[in-house]
This record gives C-alpha cells, sequence and structure tokens, in this order.
C-alpha cells in the first residue's frame, strides 16, 4: 500500500535500513580491531603507539556512527508514523479478504484466490479518486475497495446469497470498529433459541408466543438498552400489542424506545419480536451503514465480463432453476461477431470438448461446455490444459456453465471469472434487468405509440411472474422457470405483430396478443390449469386496451412512465419502492409471513455457518474428503493386477508354505512377531511358544475384541449358551481358520496357507 502511495517514503525507508545496516557492521568491525590488537598486543600498553592511535579513532568513529543511528532511529520513527496512516486500508483488505474465504463454507464455488483478490486490491488503489490529504485519500480507497469488492463478488453469488454478503459486510465493520459485540450480533442469529421455557420466567401476556417471549428475555440480557423490556411490555401491554400486531412494526415508532434505539438495537427488537419483518430492517441498516448502493440490485452485464477476462482465464456461469445464460452469451457473440462453438458434457463428450478448445485456441473463436458437473473428470483436465498453453489467439473465450457440486475442481475456481444469471429479486430489481436488456432502438423499432406501453406492460408482467414464485404453493402451484427467452420471444411476436397491424391499418387484436403471450409463449411452460388460469387472468388485465390510458395503475404507485428516451424508463425504475407488497401480485398481506420467515432463518443459518470458526471447520473437512479421494486414488493405482495375483498363488502353491507367504499373511493377519514365533489359535492348542497373547494384532480384529463371546463363522452367543457349554466342559470359541464343516478348528496347530 505504502509502496504505491508514497513511493519516496517506502525508498528513504529502505535506504535508511541499508544506511543503519552499514553503520552497525562498521562499528562491530571497529570493535573486533580493537579486540584483537589487545589481544595480541605484547609488553606496556601505553607504549604502543598504534594501539593508542586506534582506539582513539575507534572511540571517535564509534561516536559518529551512534550518532548517525540515532538520527536514523528519529527518521525511522516519522517514517513509521506516516506509514500508520495508511493501515485503515490493510485492515478493510484484510477484512475483506478473510469474509470472501468464510463465504466458501456456504457454497464451495464461491472460492476466491489470494492473487484475484490482490488484483482486485490494486485496481480499488489505482482507480479510486485522488486527494491532496492522505485522511481524504484513505476513505476514497476504502469507499471504492468495500464497493469494487462487493460488485466482484455478488456477480458470482445466487441471489439468496447477496444480502446475508451485505449485513456479514455491515456487522464485521461495525464490530472492528467497536460499535457492536459478539453479544448483539449472537441475539440477531440466534435469539432466545438456547433457552427452555420451563427455566424462564413465567410468560406474563397470553398475547406472546413462547419463542417471542424467549427472544425477549435473551434480547434484555444481551443488550443492556433492553435490560427492562420485559418489564416494560407487562407494564405498557396495551401499546405493545399495538405495535406487535402492526402490517408493518419496522415503520411504526416503538413504545418506550423510539427515540433511544439505534437502526441496529431496533433491528435486534423487530427481530426478536417480529421474525417476519426483520430482513426489512435488515436493508435499513445496510443503508444506514453502507450506503444505498448496496441494497440496489446491478443487471448482469456480459460485455464487462468479457472485457474483464483473459483468454486463459475461463468464465464460469453458475446453473439454477430459471437461469439459463446460453441466450445472452449467443447474442452477445452475434454483436461482437464472435464464432461460438458449443457442447454440453457428460459421458463420452471429453474427445469432441478437446477438440472444440484446441480449434478454439487456434482460431480465436469462442468455446462454450455446457453442464460440467456431468464431466467432472474433464474438468480436472481442463485445468492442467489451461496451464500449459502457450500460444493463444487473443480473441479466444471459455465459457463454462455448471451446477454447483462440491467436488468441482478448486483451482479452476480459483482461476476462473463466477457469475449468476439469476432473476433478480423484486419489481424494482426486475424491470432494471427488463430495461438493461432493452435499448433504444428496440422502442424506435415501431412508430405506433401504443408500443412502448405495450412493452412496459410486458416486462411488468414478466418481473411479476417470476417474483410470485417466492411465496410457493400460493404464488404457482408448480415453480416455473420462466426465464429471458420467453420475454424475448414475446417482444418479438409483440413487435411484428404492431408492425403488421400498422401496414395493414387494423387496430391491435388484444385477443391474439393475449392468447400468443399467454398460451404459447410462457403457457408452453405451463402444466397446470389452474396456474393456466392465473397466467391468462394476469394477461386480460395487463395486455389489454386500458394501459393506453395516462392514468392506469398496476398498484398504486406503478404506473407506466410518459417517456420517449430509454434514460427516462430507466430513472423512472429507480425511483420505484425497495419493498413490494404482496398484494401487488393479487395475494393478501399475509402471504409472505411463511416467505419472510423462511429466508429470515436461512439469512441467519447462512451467517452462522460463514462465521471465522465454522469456515475454518468446513474448510477442514472439505481439506480431509480431498485427502481420503486422493489416498484412495493412490491404493486402486498401486493395487497389484490381476496377472501379478495369480502368478503369486501359482508360486505359492508349488512352493509350499514359505518366507515370503508366511510375510504376507502376517500382514493380512497384523501380526508383529515373526512367523515361527506366531501360530493360529487353535481349540487344542496350548503351547507356551504359540500363545496368541504374545503376538497383539496391529489393529483389534473380531476374534480378537470378543474371543470368548463370539465365533467368527457363527457369530455371537448368548450368556445361557456359554453356561451350558462351560457346565458341559465344551470350548465356547473357534478358530477362523477352521477347515471342519461345522466351522471348529481341528486339534493341534495348523499353518498358514
Amino acid at each position: 500500500m505504502v509502496l504505491k502511495e508514497r513511493a519516496e517514503l517506502e525508498e528513504q525507508r529502505q535506504k535508511l535500513v541499508e544506511e543503519v545496516n552499514s553503520n552497525k557492521k562498521l562499528l562491530k568491525g571497529l570493535e573486533d580491531d580493537l579486540l584483537h590488537r589487545l589481544a595480541s598486543s605484547t609488553g606496556n600498553l601505553l607504549d604502543d603507539t598504534s594501539l593508542i592511535e586506534v582506539l582513539s579513532s575507534t572511540k571517535k568513529t564509534a561516536a559518529e556512527v551512534a550518532e548517525k543511528l540515532a538520527n536514523a532511529a528519529e527518521a525511522e520513527k516519522r517514517i513509521g508514523t506516516a506509514r500508520e496512516e495508511y493501515r485503515p486500508v490493510a485492515t478493510r483488505g484484510s477484512l475483506l479478504y478473510f469474509q470472501i474465504v468464510d463465504m466458501s463454507a456456504i457454497n464451495v464455488m464461491y472460492e476466491v484466490s489470494l492473487q484475484q483478490f490482490l488484483d482486485l486490491f490494486n485496481q480499488s488503489i489505482a482507480s479510486s479518486d485522488r486527494a491532496p490529504l492522505a485522511s481524504k485519500r484513505i476513505l476514497n480507497i476504502i469507499d471504492y475497495l468495500n464497493f469494487h469488492v462487493t460488485c466482484y463478488m455478488q456477480r458470482g453469488l445466487f441471489e439468496k446469497h447477496k444480502t446475508i454478503w451485505t449485513l456479514m459486510l455491515a456487522m464485521r465493520i461495525q464490530t472492528i470498529a467497536g460499535a457492536l459485540d459478539n453479544g448483539s450480533v449472537q441475539v440477531l442469529l440466534k435469539g432466545g433459541a438456547a433457552l427452555d421455557i420451563s427455566n424462564e420466567r413465567a410468560k406474563p401476556l397470553p398475547w406472546l408466543p413462547d419463542n417471542v417471549w424467549l427472544n425477549v428475555i435473551q434480547l434484555s440480557r444481551s443488550v443492556p438498552i433492553f435490560r427492562d423490556l420485559p418489564d416494560q411490555i407487562n407494564r405498557n401491554d396495551l401499546l405493545w400489542k399495538h405495535w406487535y400486531d402492526d402490517d408493518a412494526p419496522e415503520a411504526q415508532k416503538i413504545p418506550d424506545y423510539d427515540d433511544r434505539v439505534s437502526v441496529f438495537e431496533k433491528l435486534l427488537l423487530v427481530r426478536s419480536m417480529r421474525e417476519d419483518r426483520s430482513l426489512l430492517c435488515v436493508n435499513e441498516y445496510i443503508v444506514e451503514t453502507l450506503g444505498r448502493r448496496y441494497v440496489d440490485s446491478r443487471p448482469l452485464n456480459l460485455r464487462l465480463v468479457e472485457q474483464e477476462a483473459s483468454c486463459t482465464t475461463p468464465i464460469i456461469t453458475l446453473l439454477s432453476q430459471g437461469s439459463d445464460p446460453t441466450a445472452a452469451i449467443m447474442d452477445l457473440a452475434k454483436r461482437m461477431k464472435r464464432q461460438v462453438k458449443a457442447i454440453s458434457m457428460g459421458q463420452g463428450q471429453e474427445p469432441a470438448a478437446r477438440k472444440l478448445i484446441q480449434t478454439g485456441v487456434t482460431q480465436g473463436s469462442w468455446v462454450m461446455l455446457q453442464n460440467c458437473h456431468l464431466g467432472l473428470k474433464f474438468m480436472n483436465e481442463l485445468e492442467q490444459l489451461l496451464l500449459r498453453l502457450d500460444e493463444v489467439a487473443p480473441e479466444f473465450k471459455l465459457w463454462i456453465t455448471t451446477e454447483p457440486h462440491p467436488k468441482f475442481p478448486i483451482g479452476l475456481l480459483h482461476t476462473s471469472i463466477k457469475l449468476t444469471n439469476e432473476a433478480p429479486a423484486g419489481v424494482r430489481a426486475g424491470l432494471k434487468g427488463s430495461y438493461q436488456w432493452l435499448n433504444q432502438d428496440v422502442l424506435d423499432a415501431v412508430s405506433q405509440p401504443a408500443w412502448k406501453n405495450m412493452l412496459f406492460a410486458l416486462c411488468f408482467m414478466h418481473t411479476v411472474v417470476q417474483e410470485r414464485r417466492k411465496f410457493g404453493p400460493l404464488g404457482f402451484n408448480i415453480p416455473y422457470e420462466f426465464n429471458q427467452s420467453d420475454l424475448s420471444a414475446s417482444v418479438q411476436f409483440m413487435q411484428n405483430h404492431l408492425n403488421d397491424a400498422e401496414s395493414t391499418g387494423r387496430p391491435v387484436d388484444w385477443v391474439t396478443v393475449n392468447y400468443m403471450v399467454c398460451e404459447v409463449q410462457y403457457g408452453g411452460r405451463i402444466t397446470d390449469d389452474w396456474d393456466r388460469r392465473l397466467f391468462n387472468t394476469y394477461g386480460q388485465a395487463w395486455l389489454a386496451a386500458r394501459v393506453l390510458d395516462p392514468q392506469f395503475e398496476f398498484f398504486r404507485g406503478y404506473r407506466i412512465p410518459n417517456a420517449m428516451e430509454i434514460d427516462a424508463y430507466r430513472k423512472y425504475i429507480e425511483e420505484l419502492p425497495l419493498i413490494d407488497s404482496p398484494e401487488l401480485f393479487g395475494l393478501h398481506s399475509n402471504a409472505d409471513l411463511v416467505f419472510a420467515r423462511r429466508r429470515r432463518s436461512r439469512c441467519c443459518a447462512r451467517c452462522s455457518t460463514s462465521s471465522p470458526r465454522r469456515a475454518v471447520a468446513a474448510a477442514a473437512r472439505r481439506a480431509r474428503r480431498w485427502c481420503s479421494r486422493k489416498s484412495t486414488s493412490c491404493r486402486r493405482s498401486c493395487r497389484p493386477t490381476t496377472a501379478r495375483r495369480r502368478s503369486r498363488r501359482r508360486s505359492s502353491r508349488s512352493a509350499g508354505p514359505s518366507r515370503s507367504t508366511s510375510a504376507s499373511t502376517r500382514r493380512l493377519t497384523g501380526c508383529r512377531r515373526s512367523s515361527r514365533r506366531c501360530a493360529p489359535r487353535s481349540r487344542a492348542s496350548s503351547s507356551p511358544s504359540r500363545a496368541p497373547s504374545s503376538c497383539p494384532p496391529i489393529w483389534p480384529t473380531r476374534s480378537t475384541r470378543s474371543s470368548s463371546r463370539a465365533c467368527p463363522r457363527r457369530g455371537p452367543r448368548s450368556r445361557s449358551w456359554r453356561r451350558r457349554r462351560s457346565a458341559s466342559g465344551s470350548p465356547t470359541s473357534c478358530s477362523a481358520a477352521s477347515s471342519s464343516p461345522r466351522g471348529c478348528a481341528p486339534a493341534g496347530p495348523r499353518p498358514f496357507g
């Protein structure tokens, strides 16, 4: 950091270190020379003039060196003070890197190498705003680094994990700053789950659920400002019940605490009493701590990703339900006039994939390997292949689509750019993504005034039906994979229909538009009759002549802007509410209770999983699994072939029991002693030289663990069976090396083999 920002300061420090070392070396040489002269001097020391001259020069030089060292110490202290100004940047960098490492505990596909993070760190230093003051410059670097790393990571995170990243980042920044303690964080993540209702004070009010009461007790014990919360709820139960029953308690005044709590403390209270509204307070806390841009969605820009990737850097797209990046990649290649060669991986597709990569490397075309989770063996080979490439065409790009898999090569993840192509969460984010895909040419493709309103209504309906899936069976009986290709096909049909109507002078046929969009384009995915009826209801409401009315609204606050430019539509979308009411989707206001609680539980559980201690444990488990797989493959590769085993059997039969045979038998039975001193246990064996106790096995076998209670061939015996055998004088165990029909060994020892 200092080397990039204050190169002259770092150069002075290096020069100062060299001078100090040379001065110390000179002083040590003078002292050694003086001691040598004193040791080798003969006679009176006062008569040795040369020794006296050396002594005086050494004293003078030592004083000069001491003065230089003192000046150097003061200069080093000044340089160190100047260098310490940049320590907050290093602290923030380490915080971000370790949070990136912790995210791999949530999903193994989120692996990022240290070199990739250092590139982001250097880019932030080079691209952040300059400032004459070092303090202002440091703030600029930290602000740019935070957002730059967040954009890089969220581009490769699934939609359900993006809030986890920003929440963890905000809490860790405030924890290092001393604004949060671990007790408050644990209340947010766990609440009162560790408490037992039978061991706590009785619940004073019947309208409070048991889990809410336990959360309140834990909150009063962990956060000092809420230490009287149970008593306050008991005294002002009517005010608290009214606040608890409100549809949006986070937007109402908190009884007894409204002017005294911070945003995070308000989040803790809402999380303790109304878990379904806690994530709304999480967004408010993130905006307060980091800024509004951290909760805004950012549409995926494949053009920027393609510019960022080099010819040897693969681009990995993580697949999920309803996300297929193939159409977007093909569209980008068409605009850039690049040839794309795609292949779907699976059994027997490795030779064809190798040929495509070799052709792409030499000709500069794009290669897309699809469904690579079905060809993990080739992924390990691909990792080494990319490292061995010498001459690669600069236009070559490698696109990989895969589902998350725990055995995906980590080395390939560390050298690649990862991205996801999921539908964004929220109507505002969905419209923002749709109008990021559209451009001014599409708006100007049709001259009829109805075109722009119909296009906005279609994009709005596309976003609504995608968002409705989050409500589970309340949204659709079957979760359908509506994606960008459905919207693209519908836009193309509507454009052709309006152009045809304009050329023939006919009005818009709304029945045809509804049928083609709701029954053909989107309806081709729908298999449930009630879901089809629901979708047709959306079409009849929003793909109709009423959308041409300037006063038309989809819902309160959601209208169609009257604009001609694409930027005006994008600006209007930015002003839409961040939180959507379930009534916008045609549902009751209580429809999101189950969804919000499930999402809150998943978010807190993932945050607990990605804590440093749990992340280290998860990394250790992955390392153990990797070592286990490597050792298994090594044992299989070192296993003797079938021909060798047959050769050994034939030689052992022809030569009889030999030393090598006994050695191999000793390895099988786990005996530490020589074969001459060890013999198998038999029913009549009583010789001390063949006592089994003198030959303890390396690992406990079944016969050594329960030799008196079980027979290796017949299994365990009951106590009554052993008593009857003892009374009759019969033995209670038999040998595993028996050759009798009933499994018991004959009298006398038998040799191995």
